[in-house]
């Protein structure tokens, strides 16, 4: 007598829900025997997770689609500033070599006025020497007609008045990734060398004055301090602070021992990254606030006039 062929178990009956079915059916895709019902829910669960994918997919695409458009937004806006700007110094230009060719029309005209006077006492001069009689009464006439002339030419100045500050020209815009970089937090007992470098960083925080002095009401500034710990009212920024303002709740300021100068913007809700910065091309600041009307920083830049 022949034996019966073995008969498949249902594999999520077993591993799922401890009971034992006979497999009636068999997914292609993952070759597992199922029964009816264990089919059914196998194939909601796949297609629950194609839609979930397809949902993540069309989320991701137009994100991207999203930051395309922006790119190009940007860029064509940068695209029309610099256009702008240069425009309006072109037009600037125009006007002061406009103004320089109007001051040389009128220094030409004076002097061709004052040649014409020069022509007609020459012509006087010649005359008296052909003449058979000499009239002695022209000759203080015309040496007055020639100091006028001469003091008219003295009198001459070039009178400039010029202020054209020095420039260098930079735009930048870029599209970067900016993701957090994840830190290890898991706090450590101290250690003898570990209670060195902290003091250590203590004394470099106190002598320098790479950090920002935050409010005494600031909750970082309540806890209580002592002279080997570290002010928790004292933050590190990335470069040495000149100059600085805030807007109650971040700091903007300019550098000094920087080559190009910098201003940087120091973002207290997110000290793990470093400070955002410009390299700073125009003449030197020397003061900064923050306009709470128009809620905007407010930079003094030192004037350079040149006569």
């Amino acid at each position: 007598m022949a034996a019966a062929p073995p008969i498949d178990s249902c594999v999520q009956c077993a591993s799922k829900y401890k009971r034992t079915r006979v497999s009636l059916c068999r997914c292609n895709h993952c070759s597992v025997s199922f029964c009816f019902d264990c089919m059914k829910e196998h194939h909601e669960d796949l297609q629950e997770k194609i839609t979930h994918l397809s949902h993540q997919y069309n989320e991701v695409h137009e994100l991207y689609q999203t930051k395309q458009q922006m790119i190009e937004t940007e860029v064509k806006n940068a695209r029309c500033e610099v256009d702008e700007w240069f425009n309006q110094i072109i037009e600037a230009k125009k006007k002061i070599m406009d103004n320089i060719e109007q001051a040389e029309k009128h220094g030409q005209d004076h002097l061709s006025e004052i040649l014409t006077k020069l022509q007609q006492i020459s012509i006087k001069i010649n005359g008296l020497t052909k003449e058979t009689l000499f009239d002695l009464t022209q000759i203080p006439s015309l040496l007055t007609d020639l100091d006028h002339i001469q003091n008219d030419l003295k009198n001459i100045v070039g009178n400039k008045k010029a202020k054209l500050p020095e420039v260098t020209f930079n735009y930048e815009i870029n599209f970067e990734s900016t993701s957090v970089p994840t830190t290890d937090v898991t706090q450590k007992d101290p250690s003898p060398a570990t209670e060195t470098s902290q003091s250590c960083s203590i004394e470099k925080v106190k002598s320098s004055n790479q950090y920002v002095v935050l409010d005494e009401n600031d909750e970082a500034c309540q806890a209580e301090t002592s002279e080997d710990s570290a002010p928790e009212c004292l933050l590190p920024t990335s470069f040495p602070i000149d100059r600085m303002a805030s807007d109650g709740i971040n700091i903007m300021y300019s550098t000094y021992d920087t080559t190009p100068p910098m201003i940087a913007y120091c973002d207290l809700k997110n000290l793990q990254v470093g400070d955002r910065y410009r390299h700073w091309h125009q003449l030197p600041i020397v003061d900064m606030i923050y306009w709470k009307s128009i809620e905007k920083f407010i930079c003094a830049r030192m004037e350079r006039s040149i006569q």
